[in-house]
């Protein structure tokens, strides 16, 4: 369930940073608009938590830092659910925001040393 948890949230991460990001980035700078301080800001912290949540992925898929895994997942659960309210097409995002977190909480025993 870790690796499983980490792919989710490599793909979902990547999926958020490019096409919420870059995309709306591009949209605003090929047409030419004014851009407003609060798209900016939104587009510029939707982009970082993308990020922030590929490595958290990539860490859950390699077995460290369970914390950075943790708080990625709970950092992109958070943005999902913002989206949500933001939008109603992304009905179906929400479920795939909750099950990183919930295999992570379900496999925190993996990153524990082993007691000798």
């Amino acid at each position: 369930m870790r690796i499983a948890a980490g792919i989710l949230m490599i793909l979902l991460g990547s999926a958020l940073a490019f096409f919420l990001g870059v995309i709306i980035m591009l949209d605003i700078l090929l047409f030419d608009v004014p851009i407003p301080q609060d798209v900016l800001f939104l587009d510029i912290f939707i982009v970082i938590s993308g990020v922030y949540s590929v490595i958290g992925g990539l860490f859950c898929v390699l077995r460290r830092y369970w914390k950075v895994c943790f708080s990625s997942a709970l950092l992109f659960l958070g943005i999902v659910i913002y989206f949500r309210v933001d939008s109603p097409a992304s009905v179906s995002f929400i479920p795939l925001g909750i099950l990183p977190l919930i295999f992570l909480i379900l496999r925190k025993k993996e990153w524990q040393k082993p007691q000798a």
